[in-house]
């Protein structure tokens, strides 16, 4: 005897949203992602330019994203 069970599922995923986003979301996350490459870019800069080696100053940099992961 085979028993066919179906589910209809009413949550959504982490990658499946409910509904289209609509530009001004999308418009929002281009711009601070945006932002934060040039605020990075402009950190790296002003760091080697006080003389700090790549080296150290991208080790300095990764405080940052080591912190956000930590919280």
């Amino acid at each position: 005897m085979t028993h066919t069970h179906t589910h209809t599922h009413t949550h959504t995923h982490a990658n499946h949203w409910p509904r289209p986003l609509c530009r001004d979301v999308v418009g929002g996350w281009g711009s601070g992602t945006g932002g934060a490459g040039v605020a990075g870019a402009l950190l790296y800069s002003g760091l080697t330019q006080a003389g700090l080696s790549p080296q150290v100053t991208l080790l300095a940099m990764l405080v940052v994203p080591v912190a956000m992961l930590l919280r």
